[in-house]
């Protein structure tokens, strides 16, 4: 019997979100084909069970509207748990906050980015490393993918190869080992992209941004798909 998949959730989306397109786990969940079974840990309740992660196959570490830098007592847990799991060669997906808090607990630096927030639809380019990466076959070495953040891995950790990048964002994606990271949201669709700018639409406009232009820019292509079954696909192995 296959051995199941980790949700590690570090937080919930916008409620009015949630209430047309379900939650964090639910965008994952909804783009592994065929389904598998999982386990969603809520670890940023101050009541958490924390799973020991020899019991799955693998790991996902969602995105979060907490920052690492805040340094709660969850964030630091989390980080010890990954830091270990890390250690272990058990094999992790952190996307957005997931990825930042991956670099930060293997050694990596964690902070504003000085551009800003990077929101919607962006190309990112693989590097040679990315291009040959199990993560990323199949799509092509510049692609379409969705944002939806303010922080960035400032430096990435001493083990850590890079795979993607663009002129905003210069660690999009880095492997350590058999943990992975990308700063960009695999599991968005169009559908919650779009959502998601509107939840944001005073504090676009307040920075001087154009929602019209952000919502007319959101594509419809979803590579994510492939790159989550990459991810299911290399538990197998």
């Amino acid at each position: 019997m296959k051995k199941p998949l980790l949700i590690l959730k570090a937080g919930n989306t916008f409620p009015e979100v949630i209430r047309y397109y379900g939650d964090f786990e639910d965008w994952f969940r909804a783009k592994v084909s065929p389904p598998r079974e999982d386990l969603v840990a809520e670890v940023f309740l101050e009541d958490a069970t924390w799973p020991d992660y020899h019991d799955f196959a693998g790991t996902i570490v969602t995105g979060s509207h907490d920052d690492v830098t805040d340094h709660t007592p969850w964030i630091e847990t989390l980080a010890s748990w990954l830091r270990e799991a890390i250690a272990k060669d058990h094999p992790v997906l952190g996307v957005c906050f997931g990825h930042q808090i991956l670099a930060y607990a293997a050694g990596g630096e964690i902070g504003d980015h000085p551009g800003g927030q990077e929101l919607g639809s962006v190309d990112i380019t693989l590097t040679k490393e990315g291009r040959e990466d199990p993560l990323f076959q199949g799509l092509p070495p510049v692609f379409p993918v969705h944002v939806n953040h303010a922080q960035t891995v400032r430096s990435m950790p001493p083990e850590a190869r890079l795979l993607a990048y663009n002129d905003f964002e210069a660690t999009h994606a880095f492997r350590i080992r058999n943990a992975l990271g990308v700063q960009f949201h695999p599991e968005y669709t169009e559908e919650i992209m779009r959502a998601l700018i509107m939840e944001q639409k005073e504090h676009i406009e307040k920075t001087g941004r154009s929602v019209k232009s952000l919502l007319e820019q959101v594509t419809p292509l979803d590579y994510g798909k492939v790159i989550l079954n990459n991810f299911i696909k290399s538990l197998e192995g």
